[in-house]
């Protein structure tokens, strides 16, 4: 069948040989060329893609570049040193913001446990019926500035909860004490 119409394209002279080898070669080559073109288009779309999940915060998620070729291939793989660093900077950025909840956490929780004591130490001072006024002044200072340390420890442990998102939403005491 088709074997037989190739042997009759080329029977004859030379140079209409020479033509429809030509014009058979020439067609090969579009068709190559075409779907060369469209693989290439799709390669650089799937990099676009994954461009764009970058920008929207997708980290993790490199490009398969083993069917890649030249500049594709470089601006594939450019693409995942940026996915990489991204990544990296995220975790870096998690890590930051756990130890500092973490610190803000401790050190509310060393401030309240001596204010505690002082409280109480306080109050059972002002239980003694003094009859001092200097020193009734004192306690009630004391006393004043004791409770007002630990209101801003109690806030301060609400907010590093809040930036780490295990509560919801902060008291507006706790933020006109943070004010204060």
């Amino acid at each position: 069948g088709s074997l037989a119409f190739l042997t009759g394209l080329f029977a004859g002279n030379g140079e209409r040989r020479a033509a429809i080898f030509l014009s058979i070669l020439f067609l090969l080559l579009n068709a190559w060329y075409i779907t060369y073109s469209a693989l290439r288009a799709r390669q650089i779309k799937s990099i676009f893609d994954r461009i764009a999940s970058l920008a929207g915060g997708e980290v993790g998620q490199s490009l398969n570049t083993s069917s890649l070729h030249g500049e594709v291939k470089k601006m594939a793989e450019t693409v995942n040193l940026l996915d990489h660093s991204l990544e990296h900077a995220v975790q870096e950025r998690t890590q930051s913001e756990r130890m500092k909840t973490e610190l803000i956490a401790n050190v509310s929780h060393d401030l309240r446990t001596p204010l505690t004591s002082i409280i109480n130490y306080v109050d059972l001072l002002k239980r003694e019926k003094i009859d001092n006024p200097r020193v009734q002044e004192y306690l009630e200072v004391l006393e004043s500035k004791a409770l007002r340390m630990k209101t801003l420890a109690e806030s301060l442990m609400e907010a590093s909860r809040a930036s780490s998102g295990n509560l919801k939403k902060i008291k507006k005491s706790t933020s006109n004490a943070l004010q204060c």
